[in-house]
């Protein structure tokens, strides 16, 4: 799956995303970018995975974690399993 099918799933559902951190140990979150999902509080005000802007890192995404209730990221190239909650956004690696 395509750093930018995952950006679309996540803009539109909650997703399952298992990888490896930096420091070796595997990670599984449940998160998300869908905006009426994440607390008005805590809503960005620009879409920091968007890559226009020099600052931004392509191999980084930028996620809400619904059970952390905190903003996380994820390397693309770490990701073992990508899971959309609507088998709609289902994708073949």
């Amino acid at each position: 799956m395509t750093r930018d099918q995952m950006l679309d799933a996540l803009r539109q559902d909650v997703c399952a995303v298992e990888f490896t951190k930096v420091n070796g140990d595997k990670r599984l979150m449940e998160c998300t970018l869908r905006a009426d999902m994440i607390p008005n509080d805590m809503l960005p005000k620009t879409d920091s995975n968007l890559t226009d802007g020099l600052d931004r890192t392509i191999d980084v995404i930028r996620v809400f974690d619904t059970q952390a209730g905190g903003w996380r990221s994820f390397k693309v190239n770490a990701v073992e399993t990508f899971k959309p909650q609507t088998a709609e956004f289902l994708v073949e690696s």
